[in-house]
């Protein structure tokens, strides 16, 4: 029998229920997903992600935090094949804002439920999902998973998902802890945070109103949240095979923000307008590409969803019926309109962006050239004409005449 317990039911443990129950029988024998979180069953059971599988005999949720391994002996008694740790404060505003609540949970109740496992003697395989936020700023663009990369954290939840990857690693090396990190990349799908980039411009671009930009050429990597799932399902397969190891798990594409905005404004033939706003704290210069070249040789992954078409249309259903409440019929057609262009709706967005650069590059090399002609004339004056003085008339001079 296989038994996997998933620690958080947030965005990526949503979708990971769902692959492993989608096409199982009501009553397996062979296989029990456990689900521990520390919001309440009914959030769970209302979830568009998770409702349908709500009564399914092969789940049981546990309303446990992570900081709280303890409560769930009985069921390591029984067995527990492997772990995917996916528990964290994942949004960067929040976490900014409040910096020791998110290190509480994303740093010491980590560190609790390894310590958890060491004292248990757990054998099993725990995957830990990690962030390309780890990273921060980098140099060397695509990133690789190389120890020797000093990470330059952009905000406090890179800080702490660092810190994660560090527990479960330490573990594995000290107490031998059967440990894989997966670096994901930034994360897209149905049902992802409202408060991201391309469920903000899928929304604007929809209902009208101006694409709000904070800065645009910073860049991540978009990727899919199936491809995540592909990537767990595939180490679950190879299990001791790539313990210890991490590994990157992204779509392989960089996205720069101002070409994404306009990509999908292009995708979704919206009017909206760009506003452009200023960076955000950490934001500027930061580009964030990751290196998947080891995934596929180690694990055999591929990302199989790409943004454009399939996946923007996934996230723009969503949006637009959930969020907008558009009717069935509209969101129905809505795929049809961001399918039926055969070119890629970033391909020609960058063409359009070359030509904008280009003419950008015109203009400021017009300018340059009219800045140095005025410096010139300003070091090098031209001589000044003399001008000849008026001429002033002749007078004879008259002498007096002789007295008589």
């Amino acid at each position: 029998m296989k038994r996997f317990l998933l620690v958080g039911c947030g965005f990526v443990g949503g979708y990971f229920v769902r692959r492993m129950l989608m096409n199982r029988p009501q009553e397996d024998p062979e296989f029990k997903l456990i689900v521990m979180d520390s919001l309440r069953k009914a959030v769970f059971d209302k979830s568009p992600l998770t409702h349908d599988f709500r009564d399914n005999p092969n789940l049981e949720y546990r309303w446990i935090s992570a900081g709280d391994p303890w409560r769930l002996i009985d069921d390591f008694a029984q067995g527990i094949d492997a772990i995917i740790y996916t528990a964290a404060i994942a949004d960067v505003p929040f976490a900014e804002k409040n910096p020791v609540a998110t290190m509480m949970t994303n740093c010491v109740n980590t560190l609790t439920f390894f310590e958890f496992l060491r004292t248990i003697n757990y054998q099993g395989l725990t995957i830990l999902l990690s962030s390309e936020s780890s990273y921060g700023h980098q140099s060397k663009i695509p990133i690789k998973e190389d120890e020797a990369v000093i990470p330059e954290f952009a905000n406090v939840y890179g800080m702490t998902k660092f810190t994660q990857e560090a527990i479960a690693r330490t573990y594995h090396k000290a107490y031998g802890l059967r440990t894989v990190v997966l670096r994901s990349a930034t994360l897209y799908g149905a049902g992802s945070r409202p408060d991201q980039a391309i469920p903000i411009f899928v929304k604007q671009c929809l209902s009208g109103t101006p694409i709000t930009l904070h800065g645009g050429r910073q860049s991540r990597d978009m990727n899919s949240v199936e491809n995540m799932i592909d990537a767990i399902t595939l180490v679950l397969e190879k299990g001791n095979d790539v313990v210890g190891e991490v590994f990157n798990i992204a779509s392989g594409t960089e996205y720069f923000f101002d070409e994404l905005a306009k990509a999908i404004k292009y995708a979704l033939k919206s009017d909206s307008l760009i506003e452009i706003k200023p960076y955000r704290a950490g934001e500027s210069g930061l580009r964030v590409a990751l290196d998947i070249s080891k995934a596929r040789k180690k694990l055999g992954y591929e990302p199989k969803v790409q943004l454009f078409p399939d996946g923007l249309a996934d996230v723009a259903e969503y949006v637009a019926f959930y969020d907008l409440m558009w009717s069935k019929e509209e969101v129905a057609r809505l795929r049809g309109v961001i399918g039926r262009d055969p070119k890629m709706a970033a391909q020609l967005m960058r063409e359009e962006m070359a030509k904008e650069e280009k003419v950008e590059e015109e203009k400021n090399f017009l300018i340059q050239q009219a800045i140095k002609s005025k410096v010139a004339a300003q070091q090098f004056p031209p001589k000044p004409v003399e001008e000849e003085p008026p001429k002033q008339e002749e007078k004879t001079q008259e002498f007096p005449p002789k007295p008589e």
